[in-house]
């Protein structure tokens, strides 16, 4: 035998023709307890089941985003495909399927949430979502440096130039906007007739 054959043989049968569709085999073996292997799991009626699963949990929560194949072969050999998306609307309004797509926590989405769980208006895992906001929504106060969702953090026009502030500083701002204008309000006579004076 040349090398060649040797290499076909070998390799040959593991080798899978793009052409044709892919149908898991079983794990060649007469045990039975080698056919509850995760993800090559023997069903009933001799069906086969092989599983690609990229689901993921969002720590600290019951939410979990990814997809998830499965494909199930029967005792004929007869192959069919299952395919589970898991997704969810965060509070930006943005579908997100991966967890890469979130982009964190939104503190002043987390306060209104949670209120509104205790008050008995969301369930738990309702209330953990509508406190997530994507990574295309995220935003970062210039004042305080909190990190939220673009619904909470906007470009104000300051006094040194257009800022992205959260509702917190945006406030605090026009506190102080006011009480320069009202200073200034009763200062005005004050200098006025120092003007008129001089």
């Amino acid at each position: 035998m040349n090398l060649k054959n040797v290499l076909t043989r070998l390799f040959g049968r593991r080798a899978h023709a793009p052409h044709l569709p892919y149908i898991p085999t079983p794990p060649q073996s007469n045990n039975a307890s080698n056919r509850s292997i995760p993800g090559h799991a023997a069903g009933p009626q001799g069906t086969y089941t092989e599983i690609q699963s990229t689901i993921q949990t969002i720590a600290g929560s019951n939410i979990t985003l990814g997809s998830e194949n499965i494909i199930l072969v029967d005792a004929n050999g007869q192959a069919r495909e299952i395919s589970k998306q898991c997704s969810h609307v965060l509070s930006t309004g943005k579908l997100v399927t991966r967890i890469e797509e979130i982009g964190g926590i939104c503190p002043f989405c987390q306060s209104s949430a949670m209120q509104r769980y205790q008050a008995g208006e969301l369930t738990l895992e309702a209330a953990q979502l509508a406190c997530l906001y994507d990574v295309a929504s995220a935003a970062t106060c210039q004042a305080c440096g909190v990190h939220a969702c673009t619904r909470h953090i906007r470009p104000v026009d300051t006094d040194q130039g257009i800022l992205s502030l959260c509702q917190e500083c945006h406030k605090a701002l026009k506190k102080q906007l006011r009480k320069k204008s009202l200073v200034r309000a009763l200062l005005a006579p004050i200098t006025a007739s120092e003007e008129v004076t001089e």
